[in-house]
Formats: structure tokens, C-alpha cells, sequence
């Protein structure tokens, strides 16, 4: 599944990024642009603007009820029935939404703090932005978040 988001929900798309979902984001976008990059990427709209589900070519759109981030994911998942699993976790760039791949530890040396480096086998990196990602803190905090919003 492909989303498109819009400006009011930029911190939902990081987390469905996170979750290695495929989301667009564009801020700013006019609602016409918006709609025409949906329909041609085949591309399911996130959005809080109630205008935009009123436009004939807004096939695929689901208004988002809170302004609340994490209310937003959880909306998105249920609505969607999305699966959210520790091996899609971190699979997808969370900057550019590409799809990162694993690298070897020996390229990474000038990329990576040293402590990193010394502690840790196992990286990935966006062939995009270059953004290096292991799993340190941030990765079991993610899945602690996680957890707290979808075993309730």
C-alpha cells in the first residue's frame, strides 16, 4: 500500500516510514497537485484538510480525525488494517522513503560516531540521502512507542 501525505500530517508519515510503509510528503502542495500525484502514483491520501475528499478525483482518501500524531497512526493502521512488525521496522529511509539496504560495517567507519562503530555488526543506508541507520536506543524506544500505542 502507497500513501501520499500532505503538509498537516508530516510527523504521521515519519512513523509510517518508520513502520516501512511507502509515503509521499510534500509541504507546501495545492490540493489540486496533491490529488494529481495521488492518482498518478496510485497513491492513497493522508490528510486533515476536509476539502480534499470532496474533489471528484480523490479516489483514495482518508481524513484524518485527529491532530494528534500518534491517534493518526493508529487510525491509519486500523483503517487500513496495515501490519506493523519488528521486520519491516526501520526498512525504509524515514528522510527520503527510499528503501534502505544493509552495508557493510567496513564502509561506514567515517559515517558512524566511534562508540557506534566499536558496538555495534549490523548497519543499513539510504542509496538516496546516505542517512546511515543501526539499531541503537532509538530503535528499542521505537519499539517501546510502538508497543504502547498498539497493545492497549
Amino acid at each position: 500500500m502507497k500513501f501520499i501525505a500532505d503538509e498537516n500530517v508530516g510527523k504521521l508519515c515519519k512513523w509510517l516510514r518508520i513502520l516501512g510503509y511507502d509515503v509521499s510528503y510534500y509541504s507546501p502542495i495545492e490540493d489540486a497537485e496533491l490529488i494529481r500525484k495521488a492518482v498518478r502514483e496510485n497513491r492513497t491520501i493522508l490528510t486533515r484538510d476536509s476539502g480534499i475528499p470532496k474533489w471528484n478525483m480523490a479516489k483514495s482518501c482518508l481524513l484524518l480525525e485527529s491532530s494528534n500524531p500518534t491517534e493518526q497512526l493508529k487510525q491509519v493502521v486500523e483503517h487500513f488494517n496495515l501490519a506493523v512488525s519488528k521486520e519491516l521496522i526501520f526498512t525504509r529511509c524515514t528522510e527520503c522513503n527510499v528503501p534502505v539496504v544493509h552495508v557493510s560495517k567496513s564502509n561506514l567507519k567515517s559515517k558512524v560516531p566511534p562508540y557506534v562503530y566499536k558496538t555495534h555488526e549490523e548497519f543499513a543506508q539510504c542509496p538516496s540521502c546516505g542517512k546511515v541507520y543501526w539499531r541503537g536506543s532509538h530503535y528499542e524506544n521505537v519499539l517501546k512507542r510502538l508497543s504502547d500505542i498498539f497493545d492497549q
